[in-house]
């Protein structure tokens, strides 16, 4: 096996750890964001903020009912970007060109050369 092959196979398995960080970077920067606008915009002179520091005096219900809202609201445009996309073309319900062709047996061929992964 080459070097490049190896090359490949370790950077396969680090890139989906260092997207998964920076996912989970920005969805903490996002969580900040959220809860600043709250705060600015409902907390008042005399009105208590939705995040309060005291529990028994903040509305977390209303926090957790805003993110609902806004789960909802990416869902409906998850759903509307998948109908404005539309269906595969390979008339298949999978990926175009994802099935093999031939029966299960034609896996004799095939290199056994991903043992080594594990």
């Amino acid at each position: 096996m080459s070097s490049s092959t190896l090359n490949c196979r370790k950077a396969c398995l680090v890139w989906p750890r260092i997207f998964f960080s920076i996912g989970l970077s920005a969805a903490s920067l996002v969580a900040s964001f959220i809860v600043s606008v709250v705060r600015g915009f409902i907390s008042g002179e005399n009105q208590e903020s939705w995040v309060s520091s005291n529990i028994n005096k903040g509305h977390y219900d209303y926090y957790y009912w805003l993110l609902a809202t806004l789960g909802f609201a990416t869902f409906i445009y998850y759903l509307a970007c998948s109908k404005a996309y539309g269906p595969c073309k390979g008339g298949q319900g999978g990926i175009a060109g994802d099935v093999r062709e031939g029966s299960a047996d034609d896996d004799d061929d095939v290199d056994d050369d991903y043992s080594s992964l594990s």
